[in-house]
């Protein structure tokens, strides 16, 4: 890795964003994964678009379903992104030890996270960037429902274990 390298990769660390749980499901599935690519687009209508490794087995349900939720993390809930996001859904089942719910598109709510939305993917509107694809997403669903801070990407690396 080169010296500009660095210095581009401490500025990337530099801008803000959050942690989420980003889910999806099959017909006969779940699965979720860590993620950090997300932004509101407008509220009215409520649009999101969250970006997604296609590498990723959380990507071939989506591109499947079509659905996706969002859950946004609690500062405390640090363990999740060691569960959600250091390990595959190919080889482990993620929610056979985790309680979820569903709404309307069926992807999974972690019932303990600060807020989630459920999403319908509006397929046109999505962008293939390579490596990744932004999911611009209609949010049908979403509630806060639990007090408490988001957790940040900074916070979660000034605070892991």
């Amino acid at each position: 890795m080169t010296e500009q390298d660095k210095k581009a990769i401490a500025a990337l660390n530099t801008i803000t964003y959050g942690l989420y749980v980003v889910s999806s499901r099959t017909d006969e599935k779940v699965n979720a994964q860590c993620g950090n690519s997300m932004f509101q687009i407008t509220n009215s209508p409520r649009k999101i678009a969250v970006g997604i490794n296609k590498s990723n087995y959380t990507f071939e349900f989506i591109r499947a379903s079509g659905v996706l939720a969002v859950n946004v993390l609690r500062q405390n809930q640090i363990a999740y992104v060691k569960h959600f996001g250091l390990q595959s859904g190919r080889k482990v089942d993620k929610f056979a030890t985790t309680r979820f719910e569903t709404r309307e598109t069926g992807s999974p709510i972690l019932p303990d996270a600060l807020s989630f939305m459920d999403c319908r993917v509006i397929v046109p509107s999505c962008i293939d960037c390579g490596t990744h694809m932004i999911f611009v997403c209609d949010v049908v669903w979403g509630d806060v429902l639990n007090p408490g801070e988001p957790l940040t990407y900074d916070y979660y690396r000034r605070n892991r274990t």
